[in-house]
């Protein structure tokens, strides 16, 4: 993680004191720290005590042109890189990236695939440039103030160091209400700005400027391409992104779970680490037996047998209250980390360091069914369209038609109307306008026009920069195999067609784990975990007495003005008479967003 602060006029002791400000705001109980400095530009790198880096593998400085590189993040196609480049020392990555800048300029990211966050400062130019890799797999935070450039990968900790005010982005508090759902990109400082994913941003002698690099718009469709085509290809774009990923001087571990994503990552990444003795696989769900009624299904039966078979450790987040209770009081991740949190702690008591996670699956390798319907009508793959949709159910084919193409937003629109969360009710009527999901609606009348979407909607970004900022204070690295840049680009090139097989959405994962994962999870379709929901709810109640007692207390925060405490007091009112199990539900998921948002807004003050 690096921070840093770029001045041409001002002193060095103001552009120490700076570093400091954000040093001691970042908040890092155990780590160490390499400075860089040169005259009006000064950054450090801060990594846990226990994985420092080299200095070499952080940082450049090229003593002919006095240009400084700062690499926070790794590049896996470095045997494609070397191909193009001069020849020379080229043994540590932030050199590799300052001799593929002098080469290719500010387009150089464009050939890179990797996580990375980069800063390149160019003394003679008097310039300073930042890159954010194609998914946004690591956060970049500037904000450019009185000639003074200030950055970080630490978003939320930069934000609180430079806010002299000390108040929330109200916004940003209401969104952190609404969990995310209203938009991924705000700050709880509005001068701090986040780099895009894709994209570079300067500042020089010219201004500012931000660039975009990456344009997965411009790809298009291969319309020859055959699904045997197509699962081949994509069966040597999965092994070989897991491989490039897996660097042998990190203990490595995966998340597991009965679903494909993960299953398939899983096997893979072991399989590149046969060598290592004992290969954890955390799942999210506990290991505590279940009271009451059986459930549908458990999906601890087939974590077991994924890993079994591949010779994995199957380990279980015993979350409790305690853990739910801390996560909230933890201002620094304000999102639901609470899986997370006990997984990354696990991983560090059995000395873990690297976690592959099969994050991004949903989006592009098994993208389910969004926009393929569209995609066949438009295409006239009438062929395709009725193995979806027999002849022998014309209703299916006609509803297809109609929601799917004609009106794609009508069904999506009912939905949310029809299942408007309850927690709105919450919220004052004169910001009701202001936050309506509707406002945001997800559009797909094609699925490249999902994948584009998903691109920019900035929810893949939110949740591996969260578990980039805890997983740096504990040491550890996430790998995500299928958000490789070329799965996603090849992808974007493959027509709808081929991920028809009759009810089958995920035919592509399916066929790429079927010589790895157990039959039980390549045929299970369900996406819940009715064995952690159960968990969750045994402890629900004293959370909720516990939260019930603290509503003056939140009431009393200036911040929360968009919170209708009068409704919520009169539900809580209710709630004691009644003891209504929904009405517990509802106000349960409700006072643990008022109770996050009032603890980060109350520790963003201090």
């Amino acid at each position: 993680m690096f921070f840093g602060v770029y001045n041409p006029v001002s002193s060095h002791e103001l552009s120490e004191a700076s570093l400091k400000k954000i040093e001691e705001a970042l908040n890092w109980e155990d780590s160490a720290i390499i400075s860089l400095a040169d005259g009006d530009f000064a950054a450090c790198f801060q990594s846990n005590s226990e994985n420092i880096p080299s200095p070499e593998d952080i940082r450049y400085l090229d003593k002919e042109t006095g240009t400084i590189v700062i690499l926070d993040g790794f590049i896996y196609n470095t045997a494609e890189l070397l191909l193009n480049l001069p020849p020379g020392n080229l043994g540590h990555l932030p050199e590799l990236v300052f001799r593929a800048f002098m080469k290719w300029g500010d387009s150089f990211a464009d050939h890179l695939n990797g996580d990375f966050a980069i800063c390149i400062y160019q003394k003679a130019e008097h310039k300073i440039s930042f890159f954010r890799d194609h998914v946004g797999i690591r956060p970049l935070a500037v904000l450019h103030e009185d000639r003074t450039v200030y950055f970080s990968t630490d978003p939320i900790g930069l934000c609180k160091a430079l806010n002299n005010s000390k108040k929330t982005n109200p916004d940003f508090l209401l969104n952190l209400f609404l969990n995310g759902g209203h938009n991924y990109h705000l700050l709880p400082y509005k001068k701090v700005e986040q780099v895009p994913a894709g994209h570079s941003l300067h500042f020089g002698p010219a201004g500012r400027s931000l660039i975009k690099f990456w344009f997965p718009e411009k790809i298009r469709k291969e319309k020859k391409l055959t699904l045997p085509r197509v699962l081949d290809d994509l069966a040597l774009l999965l092994s070989d992104a897991v491989a490039i990923r897996s660097d042998k001087k990190f203990r490595a571990s995966a998340h597991v779970s009965g679903g494909l994503d993960s299953g398939l990552v899983a096997a893979m990444a072991r399989n590149e680490y046969s060598h290592q003795d004992g290969f954890y696989g955390f799942s999210w769900s506990p290991d505590y037996p279940t009271e009451g009624d059986p459930e549908p299904y458990d999906e601890r039966v087939l974590v077991k047998e994924l890993c079994k078979r591949n010779n994995i450790i199957p380990l279980y987040t015993n979350f409790t209250s305690h853990d739910h209770l801390s996560q909230m009081q933890c201002w620094h991740y304000p999102s639901e980390l609470v899986f997370e949190n006990r997984v990354a702690k696990m991983a560090r008591s059995k000395g873990v360091n690297l976690i592959f996670s099969g994050w991004g699956g949903d989006e592009f390798v098994s993208i389910g069914h969004r926009g393929v319907d569209a995609d066949l009508i438009r295409e006239f793959s009438w062929r395709s369209l009725l193995q979806k949709y027999p002849v022998s159910q014309p209703g299916r084919l006609v509803r297809a038609v109609v929601f799917n193409f004609l009106f794609p937003y009508a069904r999506r629109s009912f939905a949310r109307l029809k299942a408007s969360p309850e927690i709105y009710l919450y919220i004052k009527s004169a910001l009701g306008s202001n936050i309506l999901p509707s406002k945001k609606r997800f559009k797909y009348r094609s699925r490249r026009a999902v994948h584009l979407q998903l691109l920019t909607l900035g929810h893949l970004s939110a949740r591996a920069t969260d578990w980039y900022i805890h997983g740096q204070h504990l040491g550890i690295e996430y790998r995500y195999p299928l958000l490789d840049k070329r799965i996603i680009e090849y992808m974007l090139k493959v027509p709808s067609r081929c991920f028809v097989g009759g009810n089958d959405y995920r035919i592509v994962l399916r066929f790429l784990a079927k010589d790895l994962l157990p039959e039980s999870v390549i045929n299970n379709k369900s996406k819940d975990d009715p064995v952690k929901s159960h968990f969750i709810r045994k402890f629900w109640p004293e959370i909720n007495e516990l939260l019930i007692g603290e509503v003056d207390e939140y009431r009393t925060n200036p911040e929360l003005h968009f919170i209708d405490f009068n409704l919520l007091r009169n539900d809580l009112d209710q709630y004691k008479i009644t003891h209504d199990e929904k009405l517990a539900d509802r106000l349960g998921s409700i006072l643990y967003y008022i109770k996050t948002a009032h603890e980060f807004s109350k520790a963003f003050r201090e």
